[in-house]
């Protein structure tokens, strides 16, 4: 007897857990979006990530763990990723059969996350300056505008794929203020390396080194120290960080 198309396909394929070989479709409670970008970015996940909040909605496309392409609002790229960063809640459904045609992002995960988050931290700032009190109060107002005007200008810089800057003597991440935990947990561990370099070379050998290039998880880090503040600047391929470190030192004295 013939069989109906449905019937040849014959029961779905089932997981140890009962999910379909559809893939998984649901919602995530408690998980703000930069932890879940980290999340699907270490499980080297590939599909779409859609994104609702209220009556507004956005999508993400990662290619084996990297964000290629994002839109919400009418925007795409970072811009887009910016305003689904300001989004406190919502519901997300992941589809890893979905692809997308465009590529609109083309920097590793953390270092987009870096960028977004701190471009979206200045919109902040520029809109509500009394936000500056929820840093500690042993930093004062100019302290932390200046570090943020920094930031904020280094990542526009040519050769610089993302950037941190807090304090070296406590590993405390300033810019940006918020994050994935990794983020922060990457900063204490580039200042833990420079206060080790300061240990080991001592005054007599001519003080710690005052420009420092390193690799760190196959990432070409260059550190400069700016009176109590450490800048970490994660450097694009062929990059010459003696001279971007020169110029940043520049931007400093100036206030920029």
């Amino acid at each position: 007897m013939a069989t109906t198309p449905e019937e040849g396909k014959g029961p779905p394929e089932a997981s140890s857990q009962g999910v379909t070989s559809r893939g998984f479709v649901g919602l995530f409670s408690g998980l703000d979006l930069p932890n879940l970008i980290q999340m699907l970015a270490m499980n080297n996940f590939t599909g779409r990530v859609e994104i609702r909040h209220k009556e507004k909605s956005g999508e993400l496309f990662f290619n084996n763990g990297n964000v290629v392409h994002a839109s919400a609002e009418r925007e795409e790229g970072v811009d887009a990723l910016e305003r689904m960063l300001a989004w406190t809640e919502g519901e997300v459904l992941l589809d890893a059969r979905s692809s997308s045609s465009k590529s609109t992002i083309e920097i590793p995960w953390h270092a987009l996350l870096i960028q977004a988050m701190a471009r979206l931290e200045d919109k902040k700032a520029a809109l509500e300056p009394r936000e500056q009190e929820t840093f500690p109060r042993s930093r004062s107002s100019a302290e932390i505008l200046r570090a943020r005007a920094l930031h904020s200008s280094l990542l526009k810089l040519r050769g610089v794929k993302s950037c941190l800057i807090g304090e070296e003597a406590t590993g405390e991440l300033v810019c940006p203020a918020s994050g994935p935990a990794s983020i922060r947990e990457l900063f204490w561990e580039l200042a833990g390396l420079c206060r080790t370099l300061e240990e080991i070379r001592p005054e007599a050998s001519g003080g710690p080194p005052g420009r420092i290039s390193l690799i760190l998880g196959a990432r070409g880090w260059g550190l400069a120290r700016l009176e109590q503040y450490l800048v970490a600047v994660e450097l694009e391929k062929g990059t010459a960080w003696e001279g971007l470190e020169k110029k940043i030192r520049e931007m400093w004295e100036k206030g920029q």
